[in-house]
């Protein structure tokens, strides 16, 4: 009796701690490309569309690495909006379309700030 107390108090702990962990990358996720929208818009609204594509192209390999990761932990809807996002904006600086890459700057934001709030850890995520 005392062993199975002993073995499901360690079991909860893992559990805390394996949650609490990572709610907080998810967050620290969030955050990097919730940023990321708002420099790319910078450089979209200043035309500067080189800087812009240079930008675009390290938030794209950040954002390669990490979803492996991220697919295991958030569902690939949330993950798959970031994508489609990323390629919003790669299609309007490609054209130099200043709408389309702004709508695509608005969806990465939108999209990046869900991802916190799809993982968090929270007993309506739990349940």
């Amino acid at each position: 009796m005392r062993s199975s107390m002993v073995i499901a108090l360690v079991l909860l702990a893992i559990v805390l701690a394996g949650g609490t962990f990572m709610a907080l990358r998810a967050a620290e996720v969030s955050e990097m490309f919730t940023d990321a929208a708002q420099d790319l818009r910078g450089f979209v609204l200043a035309e500067q569309w080189e800087e812009a594509v240079r930008r675009l192209t390290a938030y794209r390999l950040a954002w390669e690495e990490l979803l492996p990761g991220l697919q295991m932990q958030i569902d690939h809807e949330a993950t798959d909006d970031v994508t489609l996002a990323l390629e919003h904006i790669a299609a309007g600086l490609e054209s130099q379309n200043l709408p389309l890459a702004l709508l695509g700057c608005r969806n990465l934001r939108e999209s990046a700030s869900h991802l916190h709030h799809r993982d968090a850890f929270t007993w309506a995520n739990i349940l």
